[in-house]
């Protein structure tokens, strides 16, 4: 069964994230398709490269399918991924050993979050329930916002009063977690890919089908304004820690930087070669962006200038998370692995 969920659930990905000019022309969704059943049926095992300096990973080996979500806990003691196989495996970091498998969710897990304090975890994905989770007994505590479909992003309010969900319904959903209840909801313009709160938590930034990022006032609960050039879906968001820069991604290919404050684009990263799924910043102005032509590149977000870029990886990068440290840099993959980039190697 979940086999063949595996594969109803990345063709309806594709079918849906990939824009329709791009669907059946080169590299479209039909060759992302037929790739994706040939390695599926045939089986094929991957070896992993873990010593070569070129590729200076450690593989995370638990999840059954894809890897749609990475996250690390404020501390950088623990990595959160889920996945297609419907549940949530807790790592301890830097040891890799698995801490807790958490299941509950009945569908793909597209997204995770821990809470500012560490000790909470919320998810979100194709259910269209947001779960809550105990992050140090793995127990599920709750259950947050219902959406009327497939949920894409959860984000904690740095002050860690609410829950920010968004997703295919084109809605943003607020939960307040002491009143455990939805405080407001904003409609968007069509559906929505990322979520990412500015660190001071003034604002609420969404990006997605509409090409561009709206910026939600959270004290006035209104949008302020949107931030426009993508000319692809925006599928991944990041603030800086000092929140001076936002960052995001698109289908279209690039890595844009704004200025978090004015809204002034500051860069456009052009390293990539195709779909941009998601970006994380590190401490010190860098940036991690990987996607769908399976590089993960770390880029001097001050400047825009490349720092590193590893091409040694199998499939798809889906999601990126930056760990606290900066050392390193953890990605989430289609071929089933967490991988652990060490960038002091």
């Amino acid at each position: 069964m979940r086999r063949k969920k595996a594969v109803l659930f990345l063709v309806a990905f594709f079918l849906v994230a990939t824009p329709a000019h791009a669907a059946f022309g080169d590299g479209g969704v039909l060759e992302h398709v037929e790739s994706f059943f040939r390695d599926f049926f045939v089986s094929v095992k991957r070896v992993f490269v873990r010593d070569d300096r070129s590729c200076p990973y450690r593989v995370l080996e638990g999840h059954d399918y894809l890897v749609w979500t990475v996250a690390f806990n404020p501390g950088g003691t623990v990595l959160a991924s889920g996945g297609v196989d419907d549940r949530i495996i807790l790592w301890e970091i830097p040891s890799g050993v698995q801490k807790a498998f958490l299941e509950g969710h009945q569908n793909a897990v597209i997204s995770v979050a821990f809470s500012p304090d560490g000790r909470e975890i919320a998810s979100g994905g194709y259910d269209k329930s947001v779960f809550l989770w105990d992050a140090a007994t793995g127990n599920r505590v709750g259950t947050g916002a219902i959406h009327g479909d497939n949920i894409r992003a959860v984000a904690y309010h740095p002050s860690g009063k609410w829950i920010a969900s968004a997703g295919l319904d084109g809605k943003i959903i607020l939960w307040d977690r002491e009143k455990k209840a939805v405080i407001r909801q904003f409609q968007e313009e069509d559906m929505i890919f990322s979520l990412a709160f500015r660190p001071d938590g003034k604002i609420l930034a969404a990006g997605g089908k509409a090409l561009k990022i709206d910026l939600w006032d959270m004290e006035t609960f209104e949008k302020t304004g949107s931030l426009e050039g993508h000319t692809g879906w925006v599928m991944g968001l990041s603030y800086s820690p000092d929140g001076k820069m936002l960052a995001s991604g698109g289908m279209d290919h690039r890595v844009m930087i704004w200025n978090a404050l004015s809204g002034e684009r500051l860069h456009t990263l052009t390293g990539h070669q195709s779909a941009v799924f998601s970006v994380s910043f590190g401490p010190s102005g860098r940036l991690a962006s990987g996607g769908d032509d399976q590089h993960l590149i770390v880029w001097n977000g001050n400047d825009g200038t490349p720092l590193l870029n590893y091409t040694c990886v199998y499939d798809y990068i889906l999601s990126v998370a930056f760990h606290p440290s900066g050392k390193w840099v953890a990605t989430g993959n289609e071929d089933r692995a967490v991988l652990l980039f060490d960038l002091e190697r």
